[in-house]
């Protein structure tokens, strides 16, 4: 995190933190935690540059993906939803059974918290939120 900027050590290393006495979140990290892991935007990015441990959940993900076409379905955006999606469910399970091995998470002060309900909670409401502009485009024939 410290080579992308996202957290500093005082001693102002990007490798290591071996001789660090702390650590403190950046703006773009603090970013990252607050902001932009909440977008269905980059929620629907970020599912690719994440190392899936599981190949049906894989298998799952490349389903809804197609070769650049060169107009925009209105299926496109529920193939984005259901993607979103099933990132969503194995990051929440991969969240759970890491508190589950590791119990001493939960007293750690960094870690205690879980991410992933807040996160699936905010997908939920962008995308009724989305779809609902969505609808509206439809309703008066205009395209979405």
């Amino acid at each position: 995190m410290a080579y992308y900027g996202l957290v500093e050590f005082e001693n102002q290393s990007k490798k290591g933190y071996d001789n660090a006495t702390y650590v403190r979140i950046t703006n773009a990290g603090a970013y990252y935690l607050n902001e932009l892991i909440y977008k269905f935007a980059y929620l629907d990015l970020v599912w690719m540059d994440t190392p899936i441990l599981d190949w049906s959940v894989v298998d799952d993900l490349l389903k809804p993906v197609v070769e650049l076409k060169g107009y925009k379905d209105p299926r496109d955006l529920d193939d984005r939803f259901y993607r979103t999606k099933i990132f969503l469910d194995y990051i929440k399970e991969m969240e759970e059974m890491d508190f589950e091995n590791n119990p001493e998470l939960r007293e750690s002060d960094l870690m205690r918290k879980e991410f992933v309900p807040k996160i699936i909670e905010s997908f939920q409401e962008e995308k009724q939120y989305i779809q609902s502009k969505r609808d509206v485009g439809f309703a008066d024939g205009s395209p979405p």
